[in-house]
């Protein structure tokens, strides 16, 4: 694994050598090719920050980078919230944290729960944000040092009480107006603090529920049995946040524009209507066929539903029938769009040098996937090393 931070490192001719994680390279010369020209290779932390801005899966990501100390402080020092996805060895490493929060303050929620009570990391992470206080150990909270560090970062001041001393339960006591009020200024998670402590009277109120799930879907959860099967309460519960579909009652999940109004916000909260509408297949596409992996297994075999799926995200490749990964254009279609879908293709396909090409030039990683027989095929393996020279572990 060439740990490379953005720097560049030297090219080992003839016999290339892939770096290997916890190698140092930084005082290394840059390398160059046959005309002395510098040679720079793809930084490993660069594409670890692209996974973590694209919110790809864990699973999406290499061990190696995940894995890599140098990787993963290089990448949160570019990124924090890259911190969400280093194991859990590096994620109580005081170092990487440290540098996680200065990047922002909100990827302490991400340390171990070790370093969410170390005081200068958390105030670290309150002066890049204050709201940042909330993911720290409640021994901290009424620290007097982060109190006033968390206000110099000039958060809320309706959030600085309530997370700071305490007081949200105080705040839920509050009149109707002010708890309505309070809703509309406050940050995505306490909205729902603030209605847990609400009492049933106000979790029963409809005009108090409705100004909660406005800004906080998931608020829907802490209503009245009564107000969680109100149409017009779960119609504004999805539209903010569309997975809280799954908090409704049976018959909400099978009314048809209610479910639209839902994955039109989020895609994936299709996995929670009736089985009735993830067979729907002109709902499925109003999704633009991403959804596919929520949808019914009649769907995942329609050839047309799949074509339409893997031209928008060729890795749902992963999620169709085993009919159609042993479809030539369906393979083709997806491996151009993510050279990484050859994966889920048949057999037959993986050995097809038309698609593990398609593949490899889409990704020199797709080398990993074809059939072995290509791994020693010199054309398709120099199209690898052309982009990446680390494609000479797969070959």
């Amino acid at each position: 694994l060439a740990v490379a931070q953005g720097t560049q490192i030297p090219c080992v001719c003839p016999s290339f050598r892939t770096p290997r994680t916890g190698d140092r390279v930084g005082s290394q010369a840059p390398a160059r090719d046959a005309t002395g020209a510098m040679v720079n290779v793809p930084s490993m932390a660069q594409k670890l920050v692209d996974a973590a801005l694209d919110e790809r899966p864990v699973e999406d990501i290499p061990e190696e980078l995940r894995d890599s100390r140098d990787v993963m402080l290089a990448a949160v020092r570019k990124y924090g919230r890259a911190l969400e996805y280093a194991t859990e060895e590096l994620q109580d490493d005081r170092e990487i944290v440290l540098a996680a929060v200065n990047d922002t303050g909100e990827a302490l929620q991400f340390a171990s729960e070790t370093l969410r009570g170390d005081k200068e990391i958390v105030l670290a992470a309150v002066q890049s944000c204050g709201d940042a206080l909330r993911h720290a150990s409640c021994q901290l909270h009424d620290d007097a040092e982060i109190q006033a560090q968390a206000s110099r970062s000039q958060m809320p001041s309706s959030v600085k009480a309530d997370i700071r001393r305490g007081k949200m339960q105080g705040m839920a006591a509050a009149d109707k107006s002010a708890l309505i009020q309070f809703f509309k200024g406050a940050e995505f998670s306490e909205v729902s603090s603030a209605l847990s402590y609400a009492g049933s009277d106000r979790q029963d109120d409809e005009v108090v529920v409705l100004e909660a799930v406005r800004h906080n879907g998931y608020a829907i959860t802490l209503a009245s049995p009564r107000l969680r099967g109100e149409r017009s309460l779960a119609l504004a519960a999805v539209s903010t946040n569309g997975r809280a579909l799954q908090h409704l009652p049976e018959a909400l999940r099978d009314d048809r524009d209610l479910v639209l109004a839902a994955v039109r916000q989020d895609a994936r909260s299709l996995q929670f209507a009736s089985p009735r509408l993830r067979d729907d297949k002109d709902l499925l596409a109003t999704t633009s066929f991403v959804a596919l992996p929520y949808a019914s297994e009649r769907l995942r075999g329609d050839r047309e539903a799949v074509l339409a799926a893997v031209r928008n995200k060729g890795i749902l490749l992963g999620c169709a029938s085993e009919e159609l990964r042993n479809d030539a254009q369906v393979v083709f279609q997806a491996v151009r769009n993510n050279g990484l879908a050859v994966e889920a293709a048949s057999a037959r396909l993986r050995a097809d040098p038309g698609v593990a090409f398609a593949a490899v030039r889409q990704t020199w990683r797709a080398l990993q996937y074809v059939a072995p027989a290509l791994q020693d095929d010199m054309q398709l393996v120099t199209e690898a090393t052309r982009q990446d020279w680390g494609a000479l572990r797969f070959a």
